[in-house]
């Protein structure tokens, strides 16, 4: 089941992979639910925050709809509107070869 992003509902607790945009081990904040991905030194994440028991490890990835850590994220998130523009444009680019 695809995750309904307008009721927030995805019941079935699997997301296809399809839809799993980070296929990498990342940990996600229990209450802002921010992903983070795991830095190199040992209990850290790449922005340098000490991982604690506020912390969840998903080994397998996450799903696309969890907003994502800009630092640890640099370069894959979108920060300005012009990235936006562009992303936008991309997507209805490849619709509409479809």
């Amino acid at each position: 089941m695809i995750p309904d992003s307008t009721t927030g509902d995805d019941s079935s607790g699997d997301v296809p992979a399809a839809y799993n945009d980070i296929d990498e081990p990342c940990y996600q904040q229990k209450e802002s639910k921010v992903l983070h991905l795991p830095g190199s030194a040992k209990d850290t994440l790449k922005c340098g925050r000490r991982i604690t028991a506020g912390y969840t490890f998903l080994p397998g990835g996450a799903s696309f709809k969890w907003a994502r850590c800009s630092l640890c994220f640099k370069g894959q998130v979108i920060t300005t509107t012009d990235e936006l523009v562009d992303v936008m444009g991309a997507i209805r680019s490849r619709r509409s070869q479809s």
